[in-house]
């Protein structure tokens, strides 16, 4: 799965390297430097505990509201309507 956004000094292009470099087996998938999330988007998906982090708490509060269907929905809205 692809991000929905880029972020400038992101992992898009290294995203192929960084999972190939993944223990084989992990509990935790903690991305402190989360970015645009090009990592934990194209990693495969598992039961594991999956954390999202970044200095940049707007970033981090977008990535919130795109977990929630809900408030994705609205934020959709929002910035269609932004847009007229």
């Amino acid at each position: 799965m692809n991000s929905f956004i880029s972020w400038v000094g992101g992992k898009k292009a290294l995203r192929d390297w960084i999972v190939q470099h993944f223990p084989f087996s992990y509990s935790r998938y903690i991305e402190v430097f989360g970015g645009g999330g090009w990592v934990l988007f194209h990693k495969q998906p598992r039961n594991d505990f999956e954390v999202y982090n970044d200095f940049n708490s707007l970033l981090v509060n977008l990535f919130r509201c795109v977990q929630c269907k809900s408030k994705a929905r609205k934020m959709k809205k929002l910035l269609q309507s932004a847009r007229r």
